[in-house]
């Protein structure tokens, strides 16, 4: 699977199945900070991943 985390500019390739929160545990991202999605779209941390996605973690911004 693809992985890309937008914090840090960093794309990466691994094998993994389960779920998009145990993903996120795996490779040090943290799940509250994030918008999560695959292939396109955004899901819940508790999506299914496997080898054939393309996950991205999209940083969230917010202000007061």
């Amino acid at each position: 699977m693809e992985v890309f985390i937008e914090r840090s500019h960093t794309t990466m390739n691994l094998e993994f199945e389960g779920s998009v929160r145990e993903l996120a545990e795996k490779i040090g991202v943290n799940i509250v900070e994030v918008l999560s999605v695959k292939n396109g779209e955004i899901v819940p941390e508790d999506e299914p991943v496997n080898n054939n996605d393309k996950i991205s973690f999209l940083s969230v911004v917010s202000g007061g």
